[in-house]
């Protein structure tokens, strides 16, 4: 998802009063937010900070967050759409629509990289270097564990024809491509922002070669801290507009193409007034205060071909001369696959208040971008909630401020799925409305260590009918589930069959086997998601055992089956016991009685062997016929064949 406005990284359930959720997470694309800065340079990797050798140091616990778990699949080399591919591990490298922009870190050395579910990093002469690649933007984070002083940080651009400026606002951008890099920031080891007043860009020629520059002088800023450039590709924007009386007319925000999404937060200042949206735009949720003085309504739209605004709400009855205000926000990178491009939203009211809060909630899918968006029945501004990034707040001037409508918005993209907390506002003293909305982003890579691959029961019998159900569940790099991945199950070896139930994921990312054997052996199952070429990393191992001893399948026999009675001579009598499939059993007990007589029974081996054998002698002294009857006494079953040995007498 993109936008044009900067914005910042959630990391989930908490609400944030210490910063723990206000680490950055770049901004959006013209669908895609490209966030920042890479890798280090050759010709430097050798180069260290006087006095510090190559740290060993871990990123800051927010930075290792947006990292996600160590992933060896990751990918350097990626496409997220139809105009952009990005590329890390040698420098950043960004293609947008036309424009090749690489941005190269200098000074943090060669050391090799590690992979993550959603980025890399490595060790530096001064502590770390992160990149998080995590659709729909790119940032890089320099994690500092020792104060270097003043110093000029900087990173080689190549531009190729388009010309760098630094703007007004403090970015940097690049001709007309829409690429620019955001402001720096530095921040705390909790995410805190500590950035130093005046700290700004600036751009560097040396040898034909331009550089992006920061001086920064650390020494009174708390150490470890992150310096975080950002790099935006171009966005769609936002639009907003305020009236008295209908309509209401909100042009379409600079730089929406097909299939963005666009959201429209509709403040009327009657909540008993009946509205009517603009074609195509559909309604996700309303809310109104409960002394009806505003109701605030939520629309969603995405943008076909030929898109083009403006985009008018009317309303009737009431009192038709209501002050209204509304914001339109477009994103990109939002999911494009079955279901709803919306994963939830929540409402919250309240009146005479000075804060507006949204209701908590709960992101299923990772890397969600959360809106807040409020009403309020009045004029007023709105405080930036912690951790997020303002998009736009506008308020009608129609009349006394009490009369007039104000609509206020916000985004971030929380790193991980689960509790969203409440986003709060301060705003002046008025009846509010509040919603939070969580866009569903769009579908990322097949990811081999985050998917799975599970078995149940692990272990069966090898009955040729008794089947273990086997489950992959495909999930991209962000740890969203992929529907619609043809995915194909090989075992290690072996004779098992394997049933396909269902080999194309479905909405949960998951797609069945059975596995079934008649052989008693283990045997290990590999997935592959076919759509993609991903090898899932887990295996899953199936057992397929021997069934319970059955009396009739067992035997017993014994050898010679005729010996002299001359209390020397013996018989060994062998007993297999074997389950239903004639597998033989191993580790039971077995007995051996005589039928009558005056035999000698001696046990060799009364347990089970790996052939399912226990083995005994026999001998006497007595001319006779002897019939051995064999008892599994583990199992308490008695073998239904039965062994005679005939004692002869021997020579005169």
């Amino acid at each position: 998802m993109a936008t044009t406005q900067r914005l910042r990284h959630d990391n989930g359930s908490s609400t944030d009063h210490g910063g723990d959720l206000s680490h950055v997470l770049g901004r959006q694309l013209l669908g895609l937010v490209l966030l920042m800065l890479a890798a280090g340079s050759a010709s430097l990797a050798g180069w260290i900070f006087a006095g510090h050798p190559r740290s060993a140091a871990e990123p800051a616990p927010f930075v290792s967050r947006a990292l996600g778990p160590h992933d060896p699949s990751f990918l350097l080399d990626r496409r997220w759409d139809g105009l952009t591919r990005i590329s890390v591990g040698h420098g950043l490298r960004i293609r947008h629509a036309g424009l090749r922009l690489g941005l190269t870190a200098q000074g943090v050395g060669g050391e090799p990289w590690t992979r993550h579910a959603w980025g890399v990093d490595r060790s530096t002469g001064f502590g770390r270097e992160s990149i998080v690649v995590a659709a729909p933007r790119t940032e890089e984070y320099l994690t500092v564990e020792h104060r270097q002083g003043p110093r000029t940080w900087t990173w080689r651009l190549d531009t190729g024809k388009s010309r760098p400026r630094v703007e007004v606002d403090g970015s940097v951008a690049f001709s007309s491509s829409g690429v620019r890099i955001l402001p720096p920031v530095v921040y705390d080891r909790a995410g805190r922002e500590i950035t130093p007043a005046g700290s700004h860009w600036s751009l560097e020629h040396t040898g034909g070669r331009s550089y992006l520059a920061l001086q920064l002088d650390d020494r009174a800023l708390p150490t470890p801290y992150v310096i975080d450039p950002i790099a935006i590709v171009g966005s769609p924007g936002t639009t907003g507009s305020t009236k008295t009386g209908p309509p209401i007319s909100v042009a379409m925000p600079t730089g929406v193409t097909t299939g963005n999404l666009m959201v429209a937060t509709v403040s009327l200042r009657d909540a008993t007034a009946t509205i009517t949206p603009p074609a195509g735009w559909t309604l996700l949720t309303s809310i109104a205060t409960s002394g009806a003085t505003t109701k605030q309504y939520v629309y969603t739209k995405v943008a076909g071909a030929g898109e083009a605004g403006p985009y008018s709400w009317s309303w009737a009855s009431g009192s038709g001369a209501s002050d209204s205000s509304a914001v339109i926000l477009a994103y990109s990178g939002i999911w494009a696959g079955a279901g709803s491009n919306i994963d939830t939203s929540t409402t919250a009211t309240a009146n005479a208040t000075t804060s507006a809060a949204t209701a908590a909630g709960t992101a299923t899918y990772a890397q969600d971008m959360i809106l807040a968006l409020y009403g309020t029945a009045g004029d007023s501004s709105f405080t930036t909630p912690t951790g997020m990034s303002v998009r736009s707040s506008v308020s009608s001037q129609s009349g006394a401020p009490s009369v007039r409508s104000s609509s206020g918005s916000f985004d971030v993209i929380q790193a991980a799925s689960g509790a969203v907390g409440a986003k709060s506002s301060t705003i002046t003293n008025r009846d509010m409305t509040a919603v939070m909305v969580a866009i569903r982003p769009a579908a990322a890579t097949a990811s081999a260590s985050l998917s799975t691959l599970s078995a149940s029961p692990t272990s069966v019998l090898a009955d040729g009918s008794t089947t273990s159900t086997v489950t992959a569940t495909i999930l991209d790099t962000n740890g969203n589930p992929l529907s619609g991945k043809t995915v194909t199950l090989a075992k290690s070896g072996g004779s098992s069959t394997i049933t396909t139930v269902s080999g194309t994921t479905d909405s949960a990312g998951v797609a069945t086997f059975t596995v079934k054997d008649t052989a008693v052996e283990s045997t290990t199952y590999t997935a592959t998601d076919s759509t993609d070429t991903v090898t899932v990393t887990q295996t899953a191992a199936v057992n397929f055992t021997a069934g319970p001893v059955t009396a009739a399948q067992s035997t017993v026999s014994a050898s010679p089956a005729s010996v002299t009675a001359n209390g020397v001579a013996t018989s060994t009598v062998t007993v297999t016991l074997k389950d239903a499939q004639s597998h033989p059993i191993s580790g039971k007990t077995v007995t051996l009685a005589k039928g009558s007589g005056s035999s000698t029974i001696t046990t060799v081996s009364g347990t089970t062997n790996a052939s399912g054998q226990a083995t005994f002698t026999v001998k006497d002294t007595v001319a006779e016929a002897t019939t051995y009857t064999a008892t599994d006494t583990t199992d308490s079953v008695v073998v239904t064949q039965t062994a005679a040995v005939s004692f002869t007498a021997g020579p005169v």
